[in-house]
């Protein structure tokens, strides 16, 4: 059986929040914290979250005005990512809240969101 976390990432100019969500229906999910905006700090993120057991990740965030540069760096990192657009019914002002909730939705690919392309 695979080792897969699901990571939710509320993006913002100056903030990065994130929340690990355990593969399956009753998987826990976790806030992990708040980062700076920055990709090596990201990557140092992302190493704590991994803790040596190297799990397959599997990384959504809401697109937004930062754009799709951490999607291009996570994807040449070999990292699996999605940029979601929030569909109606979900209030994108949640901000962390969002992260930790949107995560069980893309790891079960729930019809209310949708895939945006990545180049």
């Amino acid at each position: 059986m695979k080792n897969e976390l699901y990571i939710g990432l509320d993006v913002h100019k100056e903030t990065i929040t994130a929340a690990v969500a355990e593969p399956g229906r009753n998987g826990e999910v976790r806030l992990v914290g708040t980062i700076p905006n920055d990709l090596n700090a990201l990557q140092k993120l992302l190493a704590r979250i991994r803790a040596g057991k190297e799990p397959i990740l599997h990384i959504c965030y809401e697109a937004g005005p930062c754009g799709f540069v951490l999607a291009r760096r996570l994807k040449k990192l070999g990292i699996d990512c999605v940029v979601i657009a929030l569909g109606p019914g979900f209030d994108s002002k949640l901000s962390s809240c969002a992260t930790v909730t949107s995560m069980p939705i893309h790891g079960h690919g729930r019809p209310h969101l949708c895939d945006t392309c990545v180049n």
